[in-house]
């Protein structure tokens, strides 16, 4: 299976996110800097701190899921805290989409970058695509970028395993240069709504939803 630029570096940092132990949420903003608009500040309040931490089981939460119904619920819970301004930006020499503000605070940029880049993934390739490692003694969130989808380890406990897929990175890179799939096309002032099919909808001012096409790309990374 193979993922766009910009939407497979979300989904890593979703992943990482859901793997660290959070027990000082900034050292992990400041580990991924690169994610996070230039002159952002790293720094949390002990509330923020907390909400970072609430992302992370989300994530794991939408991992956990066996059934649509289940991911759809979580997934819209994730979203919930989202913000999306999407901008155009060449800050790395080559144009692309980022989906929260540039000026917004650094636990702004995370949920929403996370919450989207998630969301892509399930509604493009499905929400089996994500699990939960069946290793011993082994708990990692992973995305399943195997052909047939038959993956059970993440990349750490797979490495011990011969004959699974090869680590999520490198299969994120490779495919990344290939093919692009749909980016959510939020509203400005909406909160994005994840329905089960299709891009995320979004939810305006007078409670309607509206939903993206599946077929708009955008490239790119942050």
């Amino acid at each position: 299976m193979d993922y766009d630029t910009y939407g497979s570096s979300a989904v890593e940092l979703a992943i990482d996110l859901a793997n660290a132990e959070l027990n000082s949420p900034e050292t992990f903003l400041t580990s991924h800097e690169e994610w996070f608009a230039p002159g952002t500040a790293m720094t949390l309040s002990g509330r923020d701190a907390g909400k970072v931490r609430e992302t992370s089981q989300l994530i794991r939460a939408v991992a956990l899921a066996d059934s649509q119904e289940a991911v759809i619920a979580r997934l819209n819970e994730l979203l919930a805290l989202a913000r999306p301004r999407p901008y155009a930006t060449d800050h790395d020499g080559e144009l692309h989409l980022h989906y929260a503000s540039a000026d917004s605070p650094a636990l702004e940029q995370l949920t929403t970058t996370v919450a989207m880049g998630l969301s892509q993934v399930v509604v493009q390739h499905g929400w089996q695509r994500l699990g939960v490692c069946s290793a011993e003694h082994c708990d990692n969130v992973y995305v399943d970028t195997s052909r047939n989808a038959s993956r059970r380890y993440c990349s750490i406990a797979s490495g011990c395993s011969a004959g699974f897929a090869t680590s999520f990175s490198s299969s994120l890179a490779e495919a990344a240069s290939r093919i692009s799939v749909g980016c959510a096309r939020p509203v400005l002032d909406g909160t994005p709504v994840f329905t089960g099919s299709g891009a995320p909808a979004t939810s305006n001012s007078s409670g309607t939803t509206s939903g993206g096409a599946s077929n708009s790309s955008a490239g790119g990374r942050m």
